[in-house]
C-alpha cells in the first residue's frame, strides 16, 4: 500500500526539505519527494513551498497534488515518480478534486486557485493531459477558491466551486459575499447555462465567505459551510448557517444554525439522514434533517491544556463495518491530539463510544484506504501515524510504533 503525505512549509525558518512524501506502507519506507519550489525575492532563493491538497486519481494510478509554487503536478502513484507538471494558474493552488465516476475510469481532476480560476483536466495512462479545458471562472472580481469537488451518482458530471467574498468594492454577482458555481464536467466547457460554468443568481446568497461544500452521496443536493474572508481582518466570522442547496431547482432547501462561525467541514450522513458542521472550536455539531431547527449532538473534544492554537476538528469520517458503512457512526480528529467515535444514535451524553490519544499533536487529517484495513493520522506537527485494525478497534501498524515525520528518510 502506498501514502502521499503533504506538508505545510511555511513554518520552517530552515526551509529544510520535507513538503511531499511518498511512503511505501507495507515496508515502511517513506521517501521525500522534489518538485513543489519558489523563488523568494527576499532570501533571493529557493524555497520548498506548501502543498495545500493533494489526491490519488480515480484509476490509483496517480497522486495529484497542488501547492503555494502555482503548480500542479502528477506523480505515479506506485513508485512516486513525477510524470507530469502544470502551470496555468496565476496563483497559489488552493484545491484538487478527483471525479470518482468517470467513464471508463478516466483520471478527471479538477484544481481551483487563489487566482479565481478553476481548471479540468483528463489524463492519459503516461499521466499526461489528454484533455484541458479553457479557464472556468466568474467575471466580475477575483475570488479565491476555497473548496471544489465533483458529484456523484447521476450527478457525477458535476463539479461545485466554493468562493471566498471578493476582494475590494463590490461586484453584480453578490459583492463580498461568497458565492457557489456549478459547471459542466463532463462537457468540459459548456456549462449548466452556458456561460463559462456560472449559474448567474444561483446560490449567491451566502453572507460570509464559502469555507466548505460537500455533495450528498445520490449527488442531488450541497451543504456549504462558511467562514469570514481570510484577508479581511474586519470580517473573521461566518455566519453560522450551514445550508442545503438542490441543484435540480438552484434553490437552498433547509437551512440550520450551528453556532459555529468559521466551519472546517459539512457532510451528509450515507444514509443522507444526518448533516454535521465541524468547527475551530474543537466541537462538531450533527442535525437530524427532520428537525433542522435544534442541534441533535454537539460532540465534543476537549480543549489543550497548553497554550498551543490548533485549527478544531479538520477531519472526519464515516465508520464502515464489514457490512458496508455505518449509517451513524462517525469518527471525528480533534485539535486535543485524539481521534474520537460517536454512535449519533444514542443519547448525547453517551454519544462517545471510543476513543484514541494519538500523543502526535493535533489532528489535522485522517484517512483509510477503500480497504478499511488501516486508519492514518496525520498532525499539525508534521507526524503520521498509521493503524491496522483488529478486534480492539484498532492498533499500532504491525504492532510496532510505525511513525512517518517530515523530519526522517
Amino acid at each position: 500500500m502506498k501514502l502521499a503525505i503533504a506538508n505545510v512549509a511555511t513554518q520552517d525558518s530552515y526551509n529544510r526539505k520535507g513538503n511531499l512524501f511518498h511512503c511505501d506502507l507495507n515496508n515502511g519506507i517513506s521517501k521525500k519527494l522534489e518538485g513543489h519550489k519558489r523563488f523568494d525575492q527576499r532570501f533571493n532563493q529557493e524555497m520548498v513551498a506548501t502543498v495545500n491538497d493533494i489526491k490519488l486519481s480515480n484509476s490509483e494510478r496517480f497522486f495529484i497534488s497542488g501547492s503555494d509554487d502555482y503548480k500542479t503536478m502528477i506523480w505515479h502513484a506506485e513508485t512516486g515518480a513525477l510524470m507530469n507538471t502544470i502551470g496555468e494558474h496565476t496563483s497559489r493552488v488552493t484545491r484538487v478534486a478527483i471525479q470518482e465516476y468517470a467513464k471508463d475510469n478516466q483520471d478527471v481532476f479538477a484544481t481551483g486557485s487563489a487566482d479565481g480560476t478553476i481548471k479540468i483536466y483528463a489524463l492519459d495512462e503516461e499521466g499526461l493531459i489528454k484533455v484541458g479545458n479553457g479557464t472556468l471562472a466568474r467575471s466580475g472580481g477575483r475570488r479565491c477558491i476555497s473548496s471544489i469537488c465533483f458529484g456523484f451518482d447521476h450527478f457525477w458530471d458535476v463539479v461545485a466551486v466554493g468562493f471566498e467574498g471578493a476582494d475590494g468594492q463590490k461586484d453584480g454577482a453578490g459583492g463580498k459575499h461568497g458565492l457557489i458555481s456549478i459547471y459542466d464536467a463532463n462537457l468540459m466547457q459548456k456549462s449548466l447555462d452556458g456561460d463559462l460554468g456560472y449559474r448567474r443568481g444561483a446560490f449567491c446568497a451566502t453572507e460570509k465567505s464559502v469555507s466548505c461544500l460537500s455533495f450528498s452521496p445520490s449527488g442531488a443536493q450541497l451543504v456549504c459551510g462558511t467562514s469570514g474572508r481570510a484577508s479581511a481582518e474586519d470580517d473573521e466570522k461566518g455566519d453560522e448557517i450551514i445550508r442545503v442547496l438542490d441543484l435540480k431547482t438552484a434553490k437552498v432547501v433547509q437551512s440550520a444554525n450551528s453556532g459555529h462561525e468559521d466551519v472546517n467541514l459539512v457532510g451528509f450522513s450515507p444514509c443522507q439522514r444526518y448533516l454535521i458542521s465541524g468547527c475551530n472550536t474543537n466541537e462538531t455539531a450533527v442535525f437530524d434533517r427532520r428537525h433542522m431547527k435544534r442541534v441533535l449532538h454537539r460532540l465534543k473534544h476537549s480543549e489543550r491544556s497548553d497554550d498551543q492554537g490548533h485549527a478544531g476538528v479538520t477531519s472526519a469520517l464515516w465508520w464502515q463495518t464489514s457490512c458496508g458503512t455505518s449509517q451513524s457512526m462517525l469518527m471525528t480528529g480533534g485539535g486535543d491530539e485524539t481521534v474520537r467515535l460517536w454512535d449519533l444514535r444514542r443519547a448525547s451524553e453517551d454519544t462517545e463510544i471510543w476513543n484514541l490519544d494519538t500523543h502526535i499533536g493535533p489532528i489535522a487529517q485522517m484517512t483509510t484506504p477503500p480497504s478499511m484495513e488501516h486508519l492514518i493520522i496525520g498532525s499539525d506537527t508534521g507526524a503520521v501515524n498509521i493503524y491496522s485494525f483488529d478486534d480492539g478497534m484498532v492498533a499500532k501498524y504491525k504492532n510496532k510504533g510505525m511513525t512517518l515525520h517530515n523530519d526522517e528518510a
